[in-house]
């Protein structure tokens, strides 16, 4: 049987190994940020911010258009549900009033000898 400093060593050689393991990733992806912001510009980035801002908004108004067409569309809906529930509407209520009104008396499965 193992005794409680035996444990205890090993989660603090654990805790150990990982700290090391998360300093070293965090090495490494601090090497990769550096190496891309060096191979980055400032001019490069200078003339993409200049484009974005002087390009005019393609998609300015586009909440209206796309507004009226999601309208458009659930009129459309709602007209093919209106237009299910006129058609179908009598044999539904034939149906349910048919089981409504059947009635066959039995005996329960249980009660049968």
């Amino acid at each position: 049987m193992s005794h409680p400093t035996d444990r205890v060593k090993r989660l603090k050689d654990a805790r150990t190994e990982a700290d090391e393991e998360i300093l070293a990733y965090r090495e490494a992806k601090d090497q990769e940020i550096s190496a891309f912001q060096s191979s980055v510009s400032p001019v490069r980035i200078a003339s993409a911010l200049t484009q974005l801002l002087t390009t005019p908004f393609q998609h300015a108004g586009s909440t209206q258009d796309a507004q009226s067409i999601i309208d458009k569309e659930t009129e459309e809906k709602l007209g093919q549900i209106t237009d299910a529930y006129d058609t179908h509407k009598d044999d539904v209520l034939r149906k349910l009033l048919d089981r409504v009104v059947l009635v066959q008396p039995e005996l329960h499965r249980n009660l049968r000898k």
